[in-house]
Parts: C-alpha cells; sequence; structure tokens
C-alpha cells in the first residue's frame, strides 16, 4: 500500500481492499472497528511518538491479540485464540509480557533522540517529540566543511489522521547551523513513513528545481532514518517469508524545509480571499503544467493541505508542497516505472471523479498479485483536484458562516466528499460538474462572486467527461490510440486559462441572457389566471412520485420563486411531457436494477439498495 486515503474519518484495515471499510457498518456495533477505532486514535493522536499499537479482543471466553502498525494489521488467527478459562496461564503469560516490554518493543518512534538528561515520562507514549534532536547532513556544497547539523523539534502543526499509511507528522524546528536563501528563516522538519519502493520526496523536488519548475518549497536536508523491518515487523517476515512478495517496507524519512503559511489560515484571516483563490488557481495550473511537461512529473496529490504561501513583494506567491506521492512519466503520461503501491494515491475529498470510479471498480490481475488500475493518474487529474480545492475554499473560508442554518449545510455537503463511499463521493462531484445549483445555493455571500468562474471550469472539465465517456466505448485497439491525455485537446492549460479569464462582460452578457430565457419560460409556464392576478386555487408544491420526478422539477421544489404579488409560493416550471418522458427513464433504470432473483443475498444486491436509497 502506498498511501492511505487521509482524510477519510474512517480507518483503512485491510491493506488489500479499495474501498473505505466497515461501508454500511457502525463502527459502535462491530467489534474489529471499533478496537480499530482505538488503534486509529493511539496513533492519530501522538504527534508521531508510536510505530505501532497493540491490543487485544475478547469473544465469549476467547482472547486474540492485535498489532497495528503504518503496514496494516497483524492478529492471532481465530483458530490460535486463547480460551480465559481453559488456557488461563497462557494468557497471563502474554499479558505478563506485554507489560514488561520496553518502550521499543511498545512503540515509541525510532530515529530520533530524546533531550540529553530527561528522564522517560511516567507514561508511555511521551505527549510530543518537543525537543528531540535529529543529525542530518547540510546541503552538499557545505558538507566539506561541515558534515552534519542538529535539527531540535518544537511544536507539532500536523499529524496525519491514519491508521495504516504514511503516518505524515509535521514539527516546526531549529537547526544548529544556519539554511536557507534568507538566514534566519523557520523551518520545519516533516516526518513520514514512505514505502520503500517509492522514489524520495527530495528525488522528485530536484528534478523539478533543475527543469525550472516554479512554486516549489525550498529543500534544506533529507535522509532516511529508520525502516519497518528493522523493528517488530521483522519477526513476522522471519516467521512467515512466504508472505515477503506482499509485505510492503516503509522507511521513516525526515525532510527539512523552509516554513510557509497554510492556504487555509492565508484564506481566512484575508480581506481579499476571492481574489487570492483566483490567484492561487492560476499559479497552481501553471506549476502542476510545467511539473508534467518540463519535469515529468504528476504530483497525484493536490489539495489544500499541499498548498502554501509565501508573501514575495507584498503579493501573496503560493507553494505547491508535498511531493510523497508524485511520479515520474512518460510522454505519454503514463508511468515511467511499474507502480510500488497497491492502492491509488490521493486525498480522498479532492480526487478527481475518473480516479475515484476507478478505484470503485478495480481490476484484479493475478499474476502480480495486486489490484492493477486501469486508468493513469495524468495531469488532468490534478487540475480537477484543484477544482474541489477551490471549491472547498469557497464554502469553508467565510466565519460570518459560523453559527448558521448554512453552516450545517454546508457541512453536511461536504461530508460526503470526506468519509463517504467511493461512488457516493463520485456522484456527489457529477452532479457538481453537471449541475451546480446545489452547490452554488451553499456558496457564502463573500464568495459569491466566483460561482461564474466556477461554473466555466465546471463546463470544461464537463467537456472533457463526455469525451472520456465516448472513449469508453472504443475498442481495446482503439483505446490504446485514443488521446487520454488531454481528451482530443478539450482539457489543455489554454482551454482552460481561456474559461477561467474569458471576459467578465462576456460573462455577464451570457447570465443575462440566460435570465431573460428562464423569464421567457416562467411566462409561458404560469397559468392565464395566474397572469391577471385573478383568484383560483394554485399548489403550492409540485406533484408526483419523489423517486421517478424529472430532475427540472426536483431542482424546482428544492429552489421556490417568492411572488410577492398574489403573497405565495409559485413554482417556476410547468410539469410537461418531457418530465413524463423522463420520469419513464427512471422507471425503466428501476426495474432493471431491482427485478433479478439472482441478486438477492449478495453483494451487488447491498450497492443497488444503497444507490436506489439515495
Amino acid at each position: 500500500m502506498d498511501a492511505e486515503v487521509s482524510a477519510a474519518k474512517k480507518p483503512k484495515l485491510d491493506p488489500s481492499s479499495g474501498q473505505s471499510p466497515g461501508a454500511g457498518k457502525s463502527v459502535a456495533t462491530d467489534a474489529h472497528y471499533q478496537a480499530a477505532s482505538y488503534a486509529l486514535e493511539v496513533m492519530s493522536s501522538t504527534n508521531g511518538t508510536r510505530t505501532h499499537s497493540i491490543g487485544s479482543m475478547f469473544k465469549s471466553d476467547k482472547i486474540s491479540f492485535w498489532f497495528y502498525d503504518s503496514f496494516g494489521i497483524v492478529r492471532t488467527d481465530d483458530s490460535q485464540s486463547l480460551s480465559l478459562v481453559d488456557q488461563f496461564e497462557e494468557v497471563a503469560a502474554i499479558v505478563v509480557a506485554i507489560a514488561c516490554c520496553d518502550a521499543t518493543r511498545l512503540g515509541v518512534m525510532q530515529g530520533v533522540t530524546p533531550p540529553k538528561g530527561s528522564k522517560y515520562p511516567a507514561n508511555f507514549p511521551p505527549a510530543n517529540l518537543t525537543g528531540y534532536t535529529i543529525k542530518m547532513p547540510l546541503p552538499n556544497k557545505r558538507r566539506a566543511r561541515q558534515p552534519q547539523m542538529v535539527v531540535t523539534l518544537d511544536k507539532p502543526l500536523f499529524c496525519q489522521y491514519a491508521l495504516v499509511g504514511r503516518h505524515t507528522t509535521v514539527y516546526t524546528a531549529t537547526t544548529s547551523v544556519a539554511v536557507g536563501r534568507k538566514k534566519g528563516r523557520a523551518v520545519i522538519v516533516k516526518l513520514s513513513q514512505q514505502a520503500k519502493g517509492r522514489k524520495p520526496e527530495q528525488d522528485f523536488l530536484t528534478a523539478a528545481l533543475g527543469a525550472g519548475v516554479d512554486h516549489l518549497p525550498e529543500l534544506h536536508s533529507s535522509m532516511d532514518l529508520w525502516s519497518l523491518s528493522d523493528g517488530i515487523r521483522s519477526v513476522f517476515l522471519k516467521r512467515d517469508p512466504g508472505h515477503s512478495e506482499i509485505f510492503e517496507d516503509r522507511i521513516l524519512r525526515a525532510i527539512v524545509y523552509t516554513q510557509y503559511l497554510p492556504l487555509q489560515q492565508f484564506l481566512a484571516e484575508s480581506s481579499d480571499a476571492p481574489e487570492y483563490i483566483r490567484l492561487m488557481v492560476d499559479q497552481m495550473m501553471e506549476c502542476l503544467h510545467d511539473l508534467r511537461h518540463k519535469a515529468k512529473i504528476v504530483h497525484r496529490d493536490v489539495s489544500p493541505n499541499n498548498i502554501m504561501i509565501e508573501m514575495r513583494n507584498h503579493k501573496p506567491f503560493f507553494i505547491l508542497n508535498d511531493f510523497d506521492l508524485a511520479t515520474f512519466v512518460q510522454d505519454n503520461g503514463t508511468r515511467l516505472h511499474p507502480a510500488s503501491s497497491k492502492h491509488r494515491t490521493g486525498t480522498l475529498p479532492f480526487m478527481a471523479i475518473e480516479i475515484l470510479q476507478d478505484m470503485d471498480t478495480p481490476l484484479p490481475v493475478a499474476k502480480s498479485r495486486r489490484i492493477e488500475l486501469q486508468i493513469a493518474h495524468r495531469l488532468r487529474h490534478d487540475w480537477e483536484s484543484l477544482l474541489w480545492v477551490a471549491l472547498w475554499c469557497m464554502l469553508t473560508m467565510d466565519s460570518d458562516v459560523s453559527g448558521t442554518e448554512l453552516e450545517s449545510k454546508i457541512v453536511s455537503f461536504l461530508s460526503d466528499w470526506e468519509s463517504g463511499e467511493l461512488s457516493t463521493i463520485a456522484d456527489v462531484k457529477t452532479s457538481v460538474i453537471y449541475n451546480s445549483t446545489r452547490a452554488e445555493k451553499l456558496v457564502p455571500s463573500r464568495f459569491r462572486g466566483l460561482i461564474p468562474w466556477l461554473k466555466r471550469w465546471c463546463r470544461v472539465v464537463r467537456d472533457g467527461y463526455d469525451v472520456v465517456s465516448n472513449q469508453r466505448r472504443l475498442s481495446r485497439k482503439e483505446i490504446i490510440s485514443a488521446d487520454r491525455e488531454t481528451l482530443n485537446g478539450t482539457i489543455t492549460l489554454e482551454k482552460l486559462k481561456e474559461a477561467l479569464h474569458a471576459s467578465e462582460e462576456v460573462s455577464g452578457e451570457e447570465e443575462e441572457e440566460e435570465e431573460e430565457e428562464e423569464e421567457e419560460d416562467l411566462s409561458e409556464d404560469c397559468p392565464d389566471i395566474l397572469k391577471s392576478g385573478a383568484s383560483g386555487y394554485k399548489s403550492h408544491m409540485t406533484t408526483g412520485t419523489l423517486p421517478f420526478m424529472a430532475i427540472e422539477i426536483l431542482q424546482d421544489m428544492d429552489i421556490p420563486l417568492t411572488v410577492a404579488k398574489p403573497g405565495r409560493i409559485e413554482l417556476q416550471i410547468a410539469h410537461r411531457l418531457r418530465h413524463d418522458w423522463e420520469s419513464l427513464l427512471w422507471v425503466a433504470l428501476w426495474c432493471m436494477l431491482t427485478t433479478d432473483p439472482d441478486a438477492s443475498g449478495t453483494k451487488l444486491e447491498s450497492k443497488i439498495v444503497s444507490f436506489l436509497s439515495d
């Protein structure tokens, strides 16, 4: 496994699965997931002080033992569970052995040195790594005079909420030797347990900087500190060497950067946040484009946490951070090296729709005993991730929304991004791309001026997915020669810039034309008795059976138009023949999904039920 879905609030337990664990189950009622949630809290709330967690679980009088680390889970097989009644001596011996473990065996972080003369805390583990030190190499040009510097960790800034994966932790730090272009600048240390088969983050940065890519962080030092196989995990390898093929070792890597301002903090404190979102998008689009075409690198993890800011000449200069999941690509956009990971990479709420759909329907390849995914992660997917970052900023960066009804609606909408099933997240995003009405309603007043800009961007992405849909109908031979990189020139930097920088006057005229058309439709839809203001009965509700209603009618019910003259709610759209025909479409689909008895009791049935419940 290369990387976990870092923003998901459910622990990812099974390294071979492509979905969130426990789908459709309550963590509180399933013992396995409840135990995993405890381990998740232990690993995520200790600021990088733990390498693993040990637990036990009772089922009737049987006890099983569990071990959690950044690779996954090792547990006793059900057949090896011990009976507290019949095998009390063995159980007691194991409990005593665990109690006698030293800090290393209990999971204290390796590769960092505690402060000199400090006593070990009375409670295990320490609350954080403040005061711990790491000896790290100086930049090449200075190593001849002084090969190493001492990096002292200070305050924890970030600890990844995940049970399995990189367990990324970030600390502010000080160095024994001044580093960087501007001496005295604050630095941070990033500690991350990366898959051993992956290229180190610094290799991508060095290549990108050498190729002339801008908007990248300043790197001061990096080194590997410790391997997962150096610890307790090595015991499992020795006892079961036959599983070494699927065991994925991880290395704790430390990297020292200049400290920058986080995107969320900058936008929340800025009075010009709407314009800065536009500027951020422009700069990041250029950066991602140059990474792909100058350095042959695709970032693959565009998210708010990975975009930083530095003020240069009194203007914000946005910086793309965190190259843990980046990959080198060939000219056609496919990976230069075979995948070392069994999973997709990225941060779930900001992944492109096509990638989410691909994760939801993986293609098993027996030869490699891994999950081989069908769609290559391309530049256009990173650009789409940037769209979701922009929308997320528009929805969450207005403090005036706090405590209002709008805030609860925004939280509900975004919760589908953060912890929903893969198919649910993809469906929510698809609805935004093809009809942004729901998302538009949630945008706070501070950012409503960005809605036309966002809609133009959505149109470009929608055109791209129309090409994707057509390409899926091609034969295997035809798809090889198809343009998967730009989708026949639909998704290019030029097309995106043209849409995002369209003249506001032209955009305004288009909006006015749309409004005039809507008004004409409204005048046609209103009955004569209502146009004249005469008294008469008019229902305030559109009638029909909800699951089979036409999309336009549902949207109309959701956004009623207040008509002041008669003093009542007047709906905009008349129910027409075309709406009944559309209802017939939903009836046909419903029949196709529900009338096959062979699906009863299968996993497919549960997916169908979940889909139709919406």
